[in-house]
């Protein structure tokens, strides 16, 4: 029996294993805010020629009161901007102009149905190639 004692395997209790793992991931933490800090300089051009556009239809609250036949309201999400209140677009050159058909939310209410469909003008960017001699 002492043979069958001696083959059992050695436990580790939980508690020595979570110290160590507690302490390199602070360390690891600690050395990744550090290397964040000293290189903003890669991370400042992520941002740059974004311009973000409050949506006209939801005036920016990304919801819309809709009346019903008991005349009652509830609130939707805005369907232009799909409920965020706002979109972000991004000038590739300075012909990119804003659409005129949609206002730069790329999507517009059809017409003919009622319902919001991308624009056709843009293809849904919310920009358009305006000639070089165009200031608009």
């Amino acid at each position: 029996m002492s043979i069958l004692k001696a083959k059992r395997k050695f436990k580790i209790p939980q508690q020595a294993i979570l110290g160590p793992v507690i302490i390199v991931v602070f360390v690891a933490l600690v050395m990744q805010a550090n290397w964040t800090r000293r290189n903003q300089r890669l991370f400042r051009g992520m941002m740059s020629g974004l311009e973000r556009l409050p949506c006209q239809y939801c005036r920016g609250t990304g919801t819309i009161m809709e009346e019903d036949e008991a005349e009652r309201q509830t609130a939707l999400h805005c369907p232009v901007c799909y409920g965020v209140g706002f979109r972000f677009i991004r000038r590739l050159d300075e012909n990119d102009k804003l659409c005129p058909a949609c206002g730069g939310m790329g999507r517009l209410q059809d017409p003919d149905t009622g319902h919001y469909r991308t624009c056709n003008r843009c293809d849904g960017r919310g920009l358009i190639q305006a000639p070089p001699g165009d200031r608009r």
